[in-house]
Formats: C-alpha cells, sequence, structure tokens
C-alpha cells in the first residue's frame, strides 16, 4: 500500500530488443547534424536579456535571508525594499561592467557501448576522447535486463 492507504501503483516491466535499448525509443532515420563540431565559447549577452531569468524568490528568500517573513509581509517587503535593491544592482552591475556572461557550448559525435557513453575528437572520429559510465537502473523488482542512460 502507498502512502495514505491508496493502493501502490504496479510497475510495468518493458521487455528491452536484444541490442539492450528500450522498444518506446524509436531509431531515427538521420542524426541531425550541429552547426559546428567541438567547444565555441559565446559571448556578448546582453544583461537586459539574461536579467529576466533571475529567480527572485530563491534570491530574496535564500541569499538574502527573506524567508522568515509572514506571507503579506513578504509581498510588501520584497515591492518595498528588495525589489528597488535589485533594480538598482542590476543597473550598478551594467554601470560598472561588472559582470560580463559567456558561455561554453560542445557537440561532439558520441555512441554507447553498454552503459557506456562514448565521446569521440570531432577532428578524429576514431579517437576516443571520454567514456561516460551511466549506472544501471533498475526496472523493477526482479528485473534482469536494467536500464542505462547510455541506451
Amino acid at each position: 500500500m502507498a502512502k495514505g492507504g491508496a493502493a501502490a501503483p504496479e510497475l510495468t516491466l518493458v521487455e528491452l530488443t536484444p541490442e539492450g535499448r528500450s522498444p518506446v525509443v524509436e531509431q531515427v532515420a538521420a542524426i541531425p547534424k550541429p552547426a559546428f563540431w567541438g567547444a565555441r565559447v559565446f559571448k556578448n549577452y546582453k544583461l537586459d536579456e539574461i536579467f529576466p531569468y533571475i529567480n527572485e524568490t530563491a534570491l530574496f528568500k535564500n541569499q538574502w535571508q527573506l524567508k522568515t517573513a509572514a506571507q503579506g509581509d513578504y509581498l510588501r517587503l520584497v515591492e518595498e525594499k528588495y525589489r528597488p535593491i535589485l533594480l538598482d544592482s542590476r543597473k550598478e552591475v551594467k554601470a560598472a561592467g561588472w559582470f560580463e556572461p559567456k558561455s561554453i557550448i560542445g557537440f561532439y559525435p558520441c555512441a554507447s557501448d553498454r552503459e557506456d557513453l562514448i565521446v569521440f575528437d570531432p577532428d578524429d572520429p576514431a579517437r576516443e576522447l571520454e567514456r561516460i559510465t551511466f549506472p544501471r537502473q533498475a526496472q523493477g523488482a526482479g528485473s534482469q535486463s536494467p536500464i542505462s542512460l547510455s541506451r
């Protein structure tokens, strides 16, 4: 029985293909080609496009320790005190040039080998750069064919 007296949901066992893959995931006819191979650094992001992604709840409650206020007080404090501080900080960061966001994005040819994900060199596809082993996940009680995330 599950919590609250409800019956626990039954597990559905999936019979894997002879290759050890889930039959639910279809093979694609052609793997899409990325715009580039390897890693590239991206910069020149506009801060005004990034600022909206700041999670204000996490910032105010966790980082700025505004977690003990009652809901009504919290909303009032955010509007009257904390959001204006955040908006002023954004202006200061932009004006002073303190923050230059960058990202690194990479596309690499890969393959799977049982529970391993193999990452190859884009310039020499026969050369293995990295092998990442993913743990197996049991399908259910007594399962003979556990699933790997690399599949």
